[in-house]
């Protein structure tokens, strides 16, 4: 499964269970991913997880997803 597929089936699940989901995936994977997932559902994520977990996914991003988010 690629990552743009884990992005579209973590969509379908409801917030909690899809940051559940998020959390249980391999940093690197999670990162990649997170880049893919709707805006709304980055805010969700974001407001839900700590800081240590924000600034993996954030150090992982490319240069444009890491600007886009902070924007």
């Amino acid at each position: 499964m690629n990552i743009v597929d884990i992005a579209q089936l973590l969509t379908e699940f409801e917030r909690e269970k899809l940051l559940i989901l998020f959390r249980i995936l391999p940093k690197e994977i999670a990162s990649e991913v997170f880049s893919y997932i709707p805006l709304e559902l980055q805010q969700y994520v974001i407001e839900s997880i700590t800081d240590g977990e924000i600034k993996d996914i954030v150090s992982k991003l490319f240069l444009n997803d890491a600007v886009d988010f902070l924007e």
